[in-house]
């Protein structure tokens, strides 16, 4: 058994633990930075709980993350409107 094996075992068996440390992380980093960063914290978070989900075998998305549609613009550079 390889450590990467082990270290899923723990994720898988302490998921909540985990996921409450890497929301501490990102509301630590906010603070110390005055929320200047907020959303690139944001974004790390919702990376690291994605990648836990993959290792805890959790299919579920947040719903804060479960649409990444981007919208394109209404009128996109170098089309023309009728």
């Amino acid at each position: 058994m390889s450590i990467f094996d082990k270290a899923g075992d723990l994720a898988k068996q302490h998921e909540d633990k985990v996921e409450a440390g890497i929301e501490q992380a990102g509301d630590f980093v906010d603070s110390k930075t005055g929320g200047k960063y907020a959303e690139h914290v944001d974004q790390a978070q919702v990376m690291a709980n994605e990648q836990l989900d993959k290792i805890t075998g959790a299919d579920a998305a947040a719903p804060e993350t479960a649409d990444r549609t981007v919208n394109p613009p209404a009128n996109p550079e170098g089309t023309v409107e009728p």
